[in-house]
């Protein structure tokens, strides 16, 4: 979780004041290249320009968890912007469909899909 930490603070705009406010996480073994895919995925909030807390951010951290290694190699965060677009056109945004969807979903937690 340190290199997810770490890696998330560097995308924060106020790295000092990040907070996780959640996270769970999902594993996928892959029994034919002995290796385990390991995604953190959560809410992390942090404080914006005017010094309050933006209220959340959904984020998905990949690493892949080798007999000799653990390697994370992935972190990204949702970007407000786009998550407003996409509701507005009623569409997943590339984050659901890129990130969170294929990283983050197991038996406890279903694909998001399109609110209709």
């Amino acid at each position: 979780m340190n290199n997810t930490e770490s890696r998330l603070k560097a995308k924060m705009k106020d790295p000092e004041s990040m907070v996780i406010r959640s996270f769970f996480i999902v594993k996928v073994n892959n029994p034919s290249e002995k290796t385990t895919t390991i995604a953190i995925c959560g809410i992390v909030d942090g404080k914006n320009g005017f010094g309050g807390y933006t209220g959340g951010t959904r984020f998905m951290s990949r690493s892949v968890d080798r007999t000799d290694t653990f390697d994370t190699y992935e972190v990204e965060m949702e970007k407000p912007n786009e998550k407003r677009t996409s509701e507005s056109v009623h569409m997943l945004s590339s984050f659901e469909s890129v990130y969170w969807n294929p990283a983050c979903v197991d038996t406890e937690h279903p694909a998001l899909t399109i609110a209709k």
